[in-house]
C-alpha cells in the first residue's frame, strides 16, 4: 500500500462522525455504486456472506420505514421526545440482514456496517449506524414494511446505517484511551 492510500485511510478513521442532520439530496448514482461494493467486499466469518444489504434509496418508501419504526418507537421508548426521528429524516437507509443460524452475523453486520460507513465518507455522504430500531425491525409491527421492501422474513435484522449529504459538521467526541490496553 502506498503512503498516500495509507494516510487517507488512517485521516478517515479519525474525521469520520455519525451524521444527524442530512440534506434532503439522495446520493448520485456514482456514491450509491461505491457504497455497494463497500459492501461487497466487506470480509465475513468463514466468508459466510449471509447479510444481505438492502438500500432503501425511494424517499417515500424511506419516510415510510421511519414513520413506522418512529410510531413504534414511540410506544415502547416513552423517554423519546415526540420530535425523535429514529433515521434523523435520512434520505437513504441501509437495512442489514442475515441468515439467523450464522453464528457470527452480528460481527459480519458491524463490519459490514463500517466499510459502508467509510466509503460513504470517502464520497462526500454522512452516515449514522442505527441500532436501536432493533426491536421493531424484529417485531411483527414491521412485518408489512419488511415485505415493502423485500426483506426474506427467514433473514433477521441486524443493524440500519442512515445515509445521507451531511447538512452539518459536528466536533469530535472526546475518547476513552483508558479503554485501550496493552498486553507485553
Amino acid at each position: 500500500m502506498n503512503e498516500e492510500a495509507k494516510l487517507g485511510i488512517l485521516q478517515a478513521l479519525e474525521e469520520r462522525r455519525s451524521i444527524r442532520k442530512y440534506t434532503a439530496d439522495l446520493p448520485t448514482n456514482a456514491q450509491m455504486a461505491e457504497l455497494m461494493n463497500a459492501a461487497l467486499e466487506a470480509p465475513t466469518g468463514r466468508n459466510a456472506q449471509s447479510n444481505e444489504v438492502y438500500f432503501i434509496r425511494n424517499e417515500q418508501t424511506a419516510a415510510r420505514l421511519q414513520e413506522s419504526a418512529d410510531n413504534y418507537l414511540q410506544m415502547t421508548r416513552p423517554d423519546l421526545s415526540d420530535s425523535f426521528h429514529c433515521f434523523y429524516d435520512a434520505p437513504m437507509i441501509a437495512i442489514l440482514s442475515a441468515d439467523p443460524d450464522n453464528k457470527w452475523k452480528a460481527v459480519d453486520a458491524g463490519i459490514i456496517a463500517e466499510n459502508i460507513c467509510l466509503a460513504a465518507y470517502a464520497v462526500g455522504l454522512g452516515t449514522c449506524m442505527i441500532g436501536m430500531v432493533q426491536d421493531f425491525m424484529r417485531s411483527d409491527a414491521s412485518r408489512s414494511i419488511r415485505s415493502e421492501l423485500g426483506i426474506d422474513e427467514e433473514l433477521e435484522f441486524q443493524i440500519a446505517v442512515a445515509i445521507g449529504v451531511p447538512d452539518q459538521e459536528p466536533d469530535k467526541k472526546p475518547r476513552d484511551a483508558d479503554k485501550i490496553k496493552v498486553i507485553y
